[in-house]
């Protein structure tokens, strides 16, 4: 898991609450900067995250910019080990 601090401007904070969501994200806290900029602070699990740079340029129209480290490992989701064990398995179907 990974705590990511993103910065975007106010009118993109929905779009961007939303993307998150659909990421597993959890929304630690959303703090207001000058000049409309609001800093949302969430972990998110690393292998949500991978395509992020690329989806956030897209929703803040190339003004959106994130930074992330290391929080802590999480156990994988009982819905989701079958996939992972299937996406890296050696023996393909």
């Amino acid at each position: 898991m990974g705590k990511n601090y993103i910065q975007v401007n106010n009118e993109f904070t929905g779009n961007i609450l939303n993307d998150l969501n659909q990421r597993r994200a959890r929304i630690l806290s959303i703090d207001e900067k000058p000049e409309s900029i609001k800093e949302i602070t969430a972990l998110v699990p690393e292998a949500e995250i991978q395509d992020y740079v690329s989806k956030l340029r897209v929703l803040t129209k190339g003004s959106g910019f994130f930074n992330r480290e290391f929080d802590s490992y999480q156990e994988v989701p009982q819905q989701m080990i079958a996939k992972v064990i299937e996406e890296n398995s050696l023996i393909k179907k």
